[in-house]
């Protein structure tokens, strides 16, 4: 998340009643990011691993706007949000099948 959007996490969290922390603990029941990573130390992976649910920080916003805990299921982050994907060109058929998919997926074909 941008700086920004931690501040603006951060302030909805106390508002709704949460703990907001920058840092992946045992406290920790969500992780709320914008994007996948790769990264094998990255946050992202470490929620995967401990069966987090991983979402996108509209779950806050629908918190708030409903006053009420909400269904976390439209807010789960996409397997591919945000992660580049490239295809080799000279690969039609493969652009051709898996297209669609990656995009549906979340992924940013370049």
């Amino acid at each position: 998340l941008t700086q920004d959007d931690r501040v603006r996490c951060a302030a909805l969290a106390k508002w709704v009643g949460a703990k907001y922390s920058d840092d992946l603990n045992s406290t920790v029941n969500v992780l709320m990011t914008s994007r996948v990573s790769i990264h094998p130390d990255s946050k992202y992976q470490a929620a995967l691993k401990s069966r987090l649910p991983i979402v996108r920080t509209s779950y806050l916003d629908a918190i708030w706007k409903a006053r009420q805990q909400v269904d976390m299921e439209p807010h789960l982050l996409q397997p591919m949000s945000g992660l580049p994907i490239c295809f080799d060109p000279r690969a039609a058929e493969v652009i051709e099948r898996f297209q669609q998919r990656v995009v549906n997926q979340g992924a940013i074909i370049e």
